[in-house]
């Protein structure tokens, strides 16, 4: 049985800027967690991206006005850590998207 998070953030920045900010965000992460995150995808438009590992998957969402992420949690020890995960993507997103 899977969790899933979901987490929208609003912002003023443009299409552009929100793309290149969430394409940023999203390599952070892979370089941190290179170890559970085996696949990274985004759209040729750039306006949606997935990322994907063993404990989860994830499809994010840019537009101009806000940004979104959605992640399904496989795995008892991902699904644990719920909490942690949503809060570090909040964080995240306030930071890049503020």
């Amino acid at each position: 049985m899977a969790t899933t998070i979901n987490v929208r953030r609003n912002h003023t920045l443009g299409l552009e800027e929100a793309k290149t900010r969430g394409r940023e965000m999203l390599e952070r992460f892979q370089q941190k967690l290179s170890h559970l995150i085996s696949t990274v995808t985004w759209s040729p438009d750039g306006t949606q991206g997935t990322a994907s590992g063993k404990l989860f998957s994830a499809v994010f969402h840019i537009t101009d006005k806000d940004v979104s992420i959605d992640v399904e949690l496989n795995g008892l020890g991902a699904r644990l850590m719920k909490g942690q995960i949503e809060s570090q993507i909040e964080k995240s997103l306030e930071k890049r998207f503020c």
